[in-house]
């Protein structure tokens, strides 16, 4: 769910039948037959539809994924057109992603511009991977091939021709040095806390400005949420999808495999579990790099990186919660133990 407000169900879905209509002239009964929210998300509004209708006398059915910006932003932009296009790029190059339907920039349909893309049938693990019972009751081969499937993934992503795709013209991030990325996020700190931001991110974004490594390798399209929520699986625990670009930008591909290994770390030392059939964490390094073929720069780096942008996002969470008069499930601004658990870590790399 998102961690905000949400539009209205009955005015959704009467736009989105309308639009339909609109779409094929001569059609007619379009009804909606399945209309529902999943359970995870926070960076959007997401939901999961079937429509039927007649067309020249012949049955049609839609099974779609519909995708609205929050009415509450996580961040400064939200652009469709953008993750529709990296979606177009990465399954070019052979990832899994959903087939793109439609991007309406109209908002007169549904009072804001919409994504709707091809509905692809499996699971999705939890946002806390060693407390989702789909992965935990899965054999340990089961296990293995779903983080190896997942790796394999995220390499293909990294070795994409982004250039070639065109996408150096609306991803974020192409051109850009490392201190360039961490500064955004020290402005998008900014922007969320109305120049207040609480004085231990300051800490840490200050430290990661400081510290930011020089020699960049060469950029990477990057996921920008790379995370097992993030993928789809069939009952085998194969990968069957890839989703959720509406954070993808050009950059070290250190960015993503240190943001998946960094949080999934710390939720396993917070739970006191981890997924048996997982390799460790430096096994995971030794093998990411086999796929990348090159050798990962400044990892330890990046791990704190990674953890300062989550605490920066978990902080965007907490405010939107309250400003909705809702509940938020994780720490607040005021009570964070990832940003205590980053200044530890950033005190401990200064050694």
């Amino acid at each position: 769910m998102v961690a905000g407000d949400i539009r209205d169900d009955a005015v959704v879905s009467a736009g989105v039948l309308a639009w339909l209509a609109a779409r094929h002239p001569g059609g007619g009964d379009f009804t909606l037959t399945e209309w529902r929210r999943p359970s995870v998300g926070h960076s959007n509004e997401t939901l999961l539809l079937t429509v039927t209708w007649t067309q020249d006398t012949r049955p049609h059915r839609l099974e779609a994924v519909l995708r609205l910006p929050p009415l509450l932003p996580a961040f400064p932009s939200y652009d469709l057109r953008v993750q529709a296009e990296v979606q177009r790029v990465v399954a070019g190059h052979g990832l899994p992603a959903p087939t793109v339907i439609a991007v309406e920039e109209d908002p007169a349909w549904l009072g804001s511009p919409f994504l709707l893309m091809e509905r692809v049938q499996g699971r999705v693990p939890g946002e806390i991977i060693t407390m989702d019972e789909f992965v935990m009751s899965a054999s340990v081969e089961q296990q293995a091939r779903l983080q190896w499937d997942f790796l394999r993934q995220l390499a293909r992503l990294h070795t994409v021709d982004w250039a070639a795709g065109g996408l150096e013209k609306i991803v974020r991030g192409a051109g850009a040095s490392l201190r360039q990325d961490v500064q955004w996020w020290a402005d998008y700190v900014r922007w969320d806390t109305d120049d207040a931001p609480p004085a231990g991110l300051v800490e840490a974004v200050e430290w990661c400005l400081a510290t930011a490594p020089s020699d960049d390798p060469a950029r990477s399209l990057l996921w920008g949420d790379a995370r097992y929520g993030n993928v789809m699986c069939d009952d085998d625990r194969r990968i069957v999808a890839v989703l959720d670009f509406d954070l993808a930008t050009i950059g070290p591909a250190e960015m993503d495999l240190a943001w998946n290994l960094a949080l999934d770390s710390l939720l396993a030392r917070w739970t006191r579990r981890s997924v048996p059939g997982f390799l460790d964490h430096d096994a995971v390094v030794d093998s990411y790099q086999s796929l990348l073929g090159r050798e990962l720069r400044h990892f330890a780096w990046h791990e704190i990186f990674a953890l300062v942008r989550s605490a920066c996002v978990n902080q965007r969470q907490a405010r939107l919660a309250a400003k909705a008069g809702t509940a938020y499930p994780g720490p607040t601004e005021d009570d964070n133990p990832l940003v205590a658990d980053v200044l530890r870590r950033i005190e401990k790399f200064n050694g």
